[in-house]
């Protein structure tokens, strides 16, 4: 089998729910970022693998076994729910620990073994304190050392980041980032929210409606999905709708060079926001519009503009490199031609 970790066309019913057909593939070591808008399936597909829930069809490779027919505990597989989901009556100490005893290492590389987790995460002096007096951030990093102490072949995060606050947040993070240089375990982290996708990992796989649309390296997908949804969840403006004359787009208020011909006779054209600039009018400039909005969000402004024929182009700009633009105002807006993706697929 080529890949350390593969599904093959699997299939499951939960509920109402039809997760699959879905494939994916990873390699040894790799961090993969699983994306999708809530109710996708991304919990689901990580059930499946994990064993808590059974496959209907399709298979599991895992290091080169089937493991698609195997319990649970059988599989070598680390999961971490949403929800943590420690052991109310266990130490911190106690839950890092409990995978061991089904592992059947000696006593003393346990006891060195659960001394280097707990100093991993930063959790030695709360080893003996229980689960009801932890925080949020505090509950995840114990549950994610009760997972990786018994060196599982995959590690599976649940929205490892949901309900922790934005400094928890960014710790949380950096957390992830120097286990994973540290002990290379091939994990997928499951998550709705892109900017988590941009920060954790180069690898990405973007999920709707039970199916994988499209895997690669983030800034692959980001820069050029293949899909309308792809490109809307991920990039969220500047999609409109296009006809292709070899490598041009003609929308209703411009004509936008592309970097490469698109496939198909019509579909759409993405500008990525962050790619637009304001120039003055003597300038070369590619669109004219008028200022209806100016947002700060603080890393960066966005500056909506209204086009003719009603259409709207957002602008994604650091403070130091904006012309001023007030609401009304006429602006001149220019691009490369690197900023422009066409998109032909649904």
């Amino acid at each position: 089998m080529a890949g350390y970790f593969q599904i093959n066309s699997i299939v499951a019913s939960l509920g109402s729910f039809r997760l699959g057909p879905a494939s994916l593939e990873m390699e040894k070591g790799e961090y993969l970022v699983l994306l999708g808008p809530t109710g996708c399936g991304k919990s689901s597909l990580l059930k499946c693998i994990s064993g808590i829930c059974t496959v209907q069809s399709g298979s599991i490779y895992l290091d080169g076994k089937d493991v698609g027919a195997m319990s649970a505990h059988k599989r070598g597989v680390g999961y971490v729910s949403q929800f943590a989901d420690l052991f109310p009556h266990l130490t911190v100490r106690q839950n890092v620990a409990y995978g061991l005893r089904y592992i059947g290492i000696s006593k003393k590389e346990g006891s060195d073994r659960i001394s280097r987790y707990l100093d991993l995460f930063g959790l030695a002096k709360l080893a003996g304190r229980k689960p009801a007096t932890l925080s949020g951030g505090e509950s995840r990093k114990t549950a994610m050392a009760r997972s990786l102490i018994i060196n599982p072949r995959i590690l599976l995060l649940d929205e490892p980041l949901g309900m922790l606050d934005h400094n928890s947040s960014k710790e949380m993070l950096g957390i992830l980032r120097m286990i994973h240089d540290e002990l290379q375990t091939t994990t997928i982290h499951v998550t709705h929210d892109r900017h988590e996708a941009w920060n954790i990992s180069e690898s990405c796989a973007v999920m709707n409606d039970g199916k994988i649309l499209q895997t690669g390296n983030v800034a692959e997908l980001f820069r050029m999905p293949k899909s309308h949804f792809v490109a809307e969840f991920l990039v969220a403006t500047n999609i409109f709708e296009a006809n292709f004359e070899g490598k041009t787009a003609l929308v209703s208020w411009s004509t936008i060079e592309l970097p490469q011909t698109a496939s198909a006779a019509n579909g759409w054209v993405l500008i990525r926001p962050e790619g637009i600039s304001l120039v003055q009018k003597n300038q070369p400039y590619k669109a004219s519009g008028r200022v209806s909005a100016v947002r700060d969000f603080g890393e960066f402004i966005e500056i909506e503009v209204k086009m003719k024929d009603s259409a709207t182009l957002f602008i994604h700009s650091t403070i130091d490199r904006t012309a001023k633009a007030g609401v009304g105002e006429e602006v001149f807006m220019n691009w490369t031609v690197e900023s422009a993706h066409a998109i032909t697929h649904e």
